[in-house]
């Protein structure tokens, strides 16, 4: 497991895709995105993807039907329930500080992962403190809009400039500034 202060935001494209497979669920090339208006999850792959408005023109053309930004959902790979949306809203610094300890899970194999998707929050401290969960049901994964203003810094950090949906009067809040 990583904490958010860890990782480097890419400066090259390849490092963007990489960011994109490690830290965006999705399957070997592929990143998955849901989308609100069809209710339907697509495959996009990667390799395509030189910013992150290129999802939007992929679904069209996989869906055939016109798609706004915010109707494309993600979900990172990172668990942020401890974090209270509504403080990171209003911009308060220890929410925007606290995104730094928010656990991604890239380094999981497959059943971890879905361990954590699909879990309660126990079974996320289990999980965040190294053990093991077995049949963990009843949750769904957090999807996350690629709009959600709230979380522009996590993305900035992320994927850095290649997340272009990024509200621009919210860069400022870049997470590298309180590592």
């Amino acid at each position: 497991m990583q904490r958010i202060k860890d990782i480097q935001t890419p400066k090259t494209l390849d490092q963007f895709r990489a960011n994109l497979k490690k830290f965006c669920l999705g399957s070997k090339n592929n990143i998955f995105i849901f989308n609100k208006a069809d209710g339907k999850d697509y495959k996009v792959d990667v390799e395509k993807i030189s910013k992150i408005s290129d999802v939007v023109n992929l679904i069209e053309t996989q869906s055939k039907q016109s798609i706004f930004l915010d109707d494309v959902n993600i979900v990172l790979m990172c668990d942020s329930s401890h974090i209270e949306a509504s403080k990171l809203m209003m911009k308060e610094e220890d929410a925007i500080m606290s995104l730094k300890e928010v656990y991604l899970f890239n380094n999981l194999d497959r059943d971890e992962r879905n361990n954590f998707l699909y879990s309660t929050p126990d079974a996320i401290a289990i999980i965040q403190s190294g053990g093991k969960i077995d049949n963990e049901k009843d949750c769904r994964p957090a999807q996350t809009s690629i709009m959600c203003p709230y979380l522009n810094g996590l993305f900035i950090h992320l994927f850095g400039e290649y997340f272009d949906t990024v509200n621009k009067s919210e860069k400022g809040y870049h997470l590298s500034k309180y590592n």
